[in-house]
């Protein structure tokens, strides 16, 4: 399984998500936004293209969904299902019927992801 982390840089959403996956399933591989250059756009679009799934996350309005629909819209002309956290209660500029799974929360999100068919497909 490979997930593509679309989000922030900073926090620990990212090693909250990699602890979470890795206790359903073991030998995931993530494409974590910090270890590649921002603007590296081949990289971005090879990287969405190999994973299985993207989980995305926006916890303030400084960072914005316009900011994340890039990767989001990449996700999905290839078919990748896709799972948003969106914390700051705005309403999503139309992106959000795109998404798989849509939360309010990052623990929501965590606490059903191992619910979530896609381990299963």
């Amino acid at each position: 399984m490979k997930i593509y982390l679309n989000g922030p840089r900073k926090g620990d959403w990212m090693e909250k998500v990699i602890d979470a996956v890795q206790d359903i399933q073991d030998g995931t591989v993530f494409f974590d936004p910090r270890n590649y250059p921002a603007n590296d756009l081949p990289g971005i679009v090879e990287r969405v293209e190999e994973c299985d799934f993207m989980f995305a996350y926006i916890d303030t309005k400084m960072l914005t969904l316009g900011d994340i629909a890039f990767e989001i819209c990449l996700a999905v002309q290839h078919g990748k299902k896709i799972i948003l956290v969106n914390k700051t209660g705005e309403p999503g500029s139309g992106i959000l019927h795109l998404v798989s799974e849509s939360f309010h929360s990052l623990d929501s999100a965590l606490a059903a992801l191992p619910f979530m068919e896609i381990w299963h497909e």
